[in-house]
């Protein structure tokens, strides 16, 4: 049997055929004149705006204006004169048609990238799948059609990929990347939060693929342990433990023992902060990867311990809500710190790029002044502090 492994990013449980779309090598084109490329991109690039045109519609008619708007925008895209100017360029230059394309939108994704603007880096996405469209015209690939229902599996998805499909015929969706994988800045990894540990919903055999993920990945989190009354009884607490010993084994065994390898670990811990220490310490994880204690409400013994292991501390508005958590972030070295925002409140619940900034903002401020220090230089600190955790780790593009 094979297996398959992918970002999960709902909760539930999907059984049926898989359908896997794959995007196979196609065999290198010999180019034509320029004249010849240069027609056969117009007409790859005029059927490219017809079918998102017909997606626009369908989009709008099943999920409304708003979900249907980024089709007008990859239409504009896929006419843009300047985007044209360089496939031209290329195709004048003795390249085909389809690495002319391919060429022109590695070139417009860069420039979104390294734009400041945070609405306009996500457009590097967006001008890569346009470009991958025209491509698969060029090349004569059919779309996939679905014939009855089904899961479907890819390294990743597109929007305009997923509106294709019948509604009615997919029960799921897996991918091994996700649509998030390709956004400046955003680094997915791995967790399995204490509370679903405790209540059964993350099981043994989660735990497993959380762990082997762990091994590969840069980051995991959220994972820890969390030993309130309310949350956990003596046999939730004993399979915590069991989960984050597993998880935090793995990455340090992934991690091994250079700074190159190392992986970033959040960890959420309420009245356990001892034990998960003692889970750190026991892994190697705590000396093999780059720990960061989640809202840290530990007592003052455990937090001193917790520095001499070289964690780090993120900080957002619940804790600076805290007396506790407050004098804390007075407390803590500034080399140590690190902004959070704990958001989403819970599953389902999405929160668009504003909410965040804001979020990290608003504790920006009440850090600022619970240590009696400038905003500013506060906020280039903590920056600072952000990139030394990364570098390693993973990419930043800032």
């Amino acid at each position: 049997m094979q297996q398959m492994k992918g970002v999960s990013i709902s909760q539930g449980l999907a059984v049926g055929k898989i359908v896997v779309l794959t995007s196979a090598a196609a065999p290198e084109a010999q180019a034509g004149t320029p004249e010849e490329e240069l027609a056969r991109f117009q007409r790859a690039q005029q059927q490219a705006v017809r079918d998102l045109g017909a997606l626009y519609e369908k989009a709008r008619a099943e999920l409304g204006e708003a979900e249907a708007e980024i089709f007008s925008v990859h239409q504009l895209m896929a006419e843009d004169e300047d985007f044209a100017d360089l496939i031209t360029a290329a195709i004048a230059g003795g390249a085909e048609a389809s690495e002319a394309v391919r060429q022109a939108g590695e070139q417009c994704a860069a420039m979104f990238s390294s734009m400041d603007d945070a609405y306009m880096r996500e457009r590097a996405a967006d001008v890569q799948d346009v470009a991958a469209r025209i491509r698969r015209i060029l090349r004569g690939e059919a779309e996939t059609t679905l014939t009855g229902p089904c899961l479907i599996a890819a390294e990743e998805l597109t929007p305009s990929q997923t509106v294709q499909f019948p509604r009615a015929f997919v029960q799921g969706f897996l991918t091994a990347r996700g649509a998030l994988a390709a956004a400046p800045n955003v680094v997915l990894g791995v967790g399995a939060h204490p509370w679903w540990v405790a209540d059964g919903r993350v099981g043994q055999t989660d735990v497993d693929l959380a762990a082997e993920l762990a091994a590969e990945v840069p980051l995991v989190g959220e994972v820890g342990l969390d030993f309130s009354p309310a949350r956990s009884d003596a046999a939730g607490n004993q399979a915590q433990v069991k989960a984050l010993t597993r998880i935090c084994g793995a990455a340090a065994a992934g991690a091994g023992g250079g700074p190159a390898g190392q992986r970033a670990i959040s960890l959420h811990a309420v009245r356990s902060a001892g034990t998960c220490l003692d889970v750190l310490e026991a892994t190697g994880a705590a000396a093999r990867c780059r720990c960061v204690m989640h809202w840290f409400s530990g007592s003052s013994d455990e937090l001193g311990r917790a520095l001499r292991l070289g964690c780090s501390f993120s900080v957002g508005e619940r804790m600076l809500a805290t007396r506790r958590g407050r004098e804390y972030a007075r407390q803590l070295p500034a080399a140590r710190l690190l902004l959070e925002t704990d958001l989403p409140d819970g599953a389902g619940q999405g929160v668009g790029a504003d909410g965040l900034l804001a979020s990290l903002d608003q504790a920006l401020t009440a850090l600022a002044q619970a240590r009696g220090v400038d905003k500013d230089e506060l906020a280039a600190k903590l920056s600072a502090n952000a990139r030394a955790l990364a570098d390693g780790v993973c990419t930043l593009a800032v």
